[in-house]
């Protein structure tokens, strides 16, 4: 065998929710692999969710968008962007001071019609 390089993938990470806990990795590869995608990563974490477990899945930019949409997913299995813990805290800090500057503006504005 010749020593050569490997082509470096583009990839994208998702995050599945509300996966039950008696699910593992196998078990997931298998599902996405008989739908003709293949994952380049997977972890799966604990969960807040009583009874659930968190997954982080890697695949190809090419599969991204088919593997983000819910319908690709088993009922009640959800999909989004895998975002850092970083990214995510900022998101949500974000999304509650609007909710408060939301707040403010009614109060200062009454209801707009």
């Amino acid at each position: 065998m010749d020593f050569v390089g490997a082509q470096k993938h583009k990839v994208r990470r998702l995050n599945l929710g509300r996966v039950r806990e008696d699910v593992n990795q196998q078990t997931i590869t298998n599902y996405m692999q008989k739908k003709g995608i293949s994952p380049t990563f997977m972890r799966l974490f604990k969960s807040k969710r009583k009874g659930t477990v968190a997954v982080r899945v890697n695949v190809k930019l090419a599969d991204f968008e088919r593997v983000s949409d819910n319908e690709f997913w088993p009922k009640h299995v959800y999909a989004r962007e895998w975002l850092s813990k970083a990214k995510w805290l900022n998101k949500t800090t974000l999304m509650l001071e609007l909710r408060i500057a939301c707040r403010n503006c009614l109060g200062i504005y009454g209801n707009i019609e």
